[in-house]
């Protein structure tokens, strides 16, 4: 008997048959032990789009992604926002390839409840479209958006969207991978309470006094005006002068003759701004108190309202802790008014406002 030194694999391919280890006798073949190698043609790339792991010898066949991957992320500088307070959004475009890009470009519209202050990026951002351009491979570019806060936002949750809608790939315009073509940021606008007021050291004046006024001295629990002559600076306890308490419900100062203007509320594009008076905040207040250099044109823009936020910000125990707020509003309101007249007339204290309630909710301005 003669051993079978050649067969078909169950493809029908040659394959490389042998006999090793074969002892004959007379009476034939005592024991064969064969061995067969078989070749299986296909992909044997694991990273292609379809490896065959059963393939011995690659037959040219693997299928690779085309297109340029480009994956979005998009972060906020603060979550947690007040009205009138300016929020940066940080969105970054990378391509992961495996093409270079030739014309990216994406989507972020600033939700409503968001006003556009400024953008800084590698490309052009206008009407909410930014065109990066060419981007190559491992190639990553960044876009920066500044916005304000509205008011009438106060409670809610704010979400703002970034997404590619064009890549330009060099030879197939798509993007392979479809689940990172997207990301957004979010902040909730807080929502303020009624603020607690500061202790009030002069119980017999209207209004809340955190201290004592130039002018005016303590005599016991009650702050009394000084009389010709004698110091502003006295302790607790009797005082024995010629000066009188005034009568409980007198505004303090109220007798002292100041010429200061400004009566009403104010902030930037505001429809009821009054022109004159925008003219004195500007020349009087931040002009001559904080040195803005504006130009006094009773136009209450973005320059009058960032002087503002400078004036809110130097004078912040008076204007913006009293509403337990850290950022300024920009807004000419409430505690800033009362915080202004009392700077330009400092022997007509005007107390700190103790209905502090939001421009939103002022029935008194539009809104």
């Amino acid at each position: 008997m003669q051993p079978v030194l050649s067969e078909k694999d169950s493809t029908g391919t040659s394959a490389d048959n042998g006999v090793s280890g074969v002892e004959i006798t007379t009476d034939g073949i005592t024991s064969c032990t064969f061995h067969n190698t078989v070749t299986i043609l296909g992909c044997t790339d694991l990273e292609a789009l379809n490896p065959d792991e059963f393939a011995n010898e690659d037959d040219g066949s693997c299928e690779y992604p085309e297109g340029a991957d480009i994956a979005v992320a998009k972060t906020v500088n603060d979550a947690t926002v007040d009205v009138g307070q300016t929020v940066t959004y940080t969105v970054t475009a990378t391509n992961h390839g495996p093409e270079a890009a030739a014309d990216v470009v994406l989507s972020d519209v600033l939700p409503a409840g968001l006003t556009f202050v400024s953008d800084d990026s590698e490309g052009a951002y206008v009407g909410g479209v930014w065109t990066v351009g060419a981007l190559a491979i491992d190639g990553s570019a960044t876009l920066t958006i500044v916005a304000t806060v509205n008011s009438g936002t106060e409670g809610s949750t704010i979400t703002n969207t970034a997404s590619v809608t064009s890549v330009g790939g060099e030879e197939d315009p798509s993007d392979p991978n479809d689940g990172n073509d997207s990301a957004s940021a979010t902040v909730t606008v807080s929502t303020p309470g009624n603020p607690e007021q500061p202790t009030d050291v002069c119980p017999n004046i209207n209004g809340n006094q955190s201290t004592v006024p130039s002018g005016y001295h303590q005599d016991g629990e009650d702050c009394v005006k000084d009389s010709s002559g004698s110091s502003s600076h006295h302790s607790g306890g009797s005082h024995h002068g010629s000066s009188s308490t005034p009568p409980a419900g007198e505004v303090l100062g109220a007798q002292d003759v100041c010429n200061f203007s400004i009566d009403t509320y104010m902030r930037k594009a505001y429809p009821k701004n009054n022109p004159e008076q925008v003219k004195v905040l500007q020349s009087a207040i931040l002009n001559g108190l904080m040195n803005s250099g504006l130009v006094v044109d009773g136009v209450y823009g973005p320059k009058t309202e960032a002087a503002v936020k400078a004036f809110q910000l130097q004078y912040r125990a008076d204007i913006l802790d009293p509403w337990h707020i850290t950022n300024p509003t920009g807004i000419f309101y409430k505690t800033t008014l009362a915080k202004a007249k009392n700077l330009i007339c400092p022997a007509a204290i005007t107390p700190i406002p103790a209905d502090l309630i939001n421009w939103s909710q002022n029935p008194e301005v539009a809104h």
